[in-house]
């Protein structure tokens, strides 16, 4: 869409003084594939540049958003998720799945009735959300609409052709509708102060960093530890200086690519499993490349401006910038070569061949 067209459409959009954006994708790396449009959906249709946040504990957006001024506050959404084996991916919040069904539906209107919106923005296909919205009484909301819900939507709304579409590039398609580019909304995270300085107290940058990622929502995404290590050896003996990251789950994980790697490379090696998001987003702010199967710092280093390399199987990575390369085999992450790994890394000019 040409700029005198985006120019006109968006003066149509009124502003809202108190508007919300639903985006119930549970991942962190999902809350990170939306931030440019929670961006702009704040600079363009609030009053005062700012939006609240309806999103799932899981994706840490009270935490990694903390520093963002287009966001107010978060409203925390419980409601369950299952991964691909049928088991809940968020099973250890602090409250039951209290949005669940049809009664959950009732809960989560009354939830954000009380915060008397006045517009949503809802970054989902599903018609659950268009219906919470409409029960809590908020009266122009904006979606996808490729059902029956659609008649509860203002314009815009996508055609059904876009149903399977990315997830991401939906929303970017449903801002297009009202001529917004969210191109100007891709810069990096905002990192809070404290967490910079706990990088920079705990590790001082003499040598080139790299950030590795061995979590994974499910198990089937997971790169072998034995084919980290491999890589891990190999990025040492260049001279790079290797974060392992993961959650307090991967600590074991991260321990074992150490003890396979070595002694001769320990001080090079080092695991990061019991750092918040915040902290791990300002470790990968501070390195100069990601590699690994961690969605969440694949899409984080790309947004940050380093250079992100995801190591995917069945699940393919989204590649939606240019900082992002990736490799993948169809019969499984497992398949993967370390060596395929570092060809493809040379060859992408993550590393100087030596």
């Amino acid at each position: 869409m040409n700029g005198h067209m985006a120019s006109t459409l968006t003066t149509k959009i009124q502003q809202f003084s108190n508007p919300l954006v639903m985006q119930p994708m549970p991942g962190i790396g999902d809350m990170i594939w939306f931030l440019p449009h929670i961006r702009a959906i704040a600079d363009h249709f609030s009053t005062t540049g700012t939006v609240s946040l309806l999103a799932r504990p899981s994706t840490h957006a009270t935490k990694l958003l903390s520093e963002e001024k287009s966001i107010k506050n978060v409203i925390s959404l419980y409601r369950s998720e299952l991964n691909r084996q049928g088991k809940e991916r968020d099973p250890n919040h602090n409250d039951i799945y209290r949005h669940d069904g049809v009664m959950g539906i009732g809960r989560l209107a009354r939830d954000l009735a009380s915060h008397h919106f006045d517009a949503a923005w809802i970054l989902d296909r599903h018609a659950y959300y268009v219906m919470a919205a409409v029960l809590a009484g908020i009266p122009n909301r904006f979606g996808l609409g490729f059902g029956a819900e659609k008649i509860f939507l203002k314009h815009p709304s996508l055609p059904k052709k876009h149903h399977k579409t990315h997830a991401r590039d939906r929303g970017t398609l449903l801002l297009e509708t009202v001529g917004i580019d969210i191109t100007p909304y891709e810069y990096p995270l905002s990192i809070a102060k404290t967490a910079v300085q706990k990088v920079e107290s705990n590790f001082q940058k003499t040598a080139p960093w790299a950030c590795l990622g061995v979590g994974a929502s499910e198990q089937e995404k997971k790169w072998p530890i034995d084919c980290f290590a491999a890589l891990i050896k190999a990025l040492c003996q260049k001279g790079i200086e290797c974060f392992i990251c993961g959650g307090p789950d991967e600590a074991h994980e991260v321990q074992e690519i150490k003890n396979l790697v070595g002694q001769d490379y320990a001080s090079q090696i080092h695991g990061i499993t019991n750092w918040n998001v915040m902290e791990t987003a300002a470790l990968m702010t501070k390195s100069d490349f990601y590699i690994g199967n961690d969605t969440f710092l694949y899409n984080l280093a790309a947004l940050q401006g380093k250079k992100a390399f995801s190591i995917s199987g069945v699940v393919p990575s989204h590649i939606y910038r240019k900082e992002m390369m990736t490799v993948r085999s169809l019969k499984g992450v497992q398949h993967v070569s370390p060596q395929e790994v570092l060809e493809n890394l040379h060859q992408d000019t993550f590393l100087v061949s030596s």
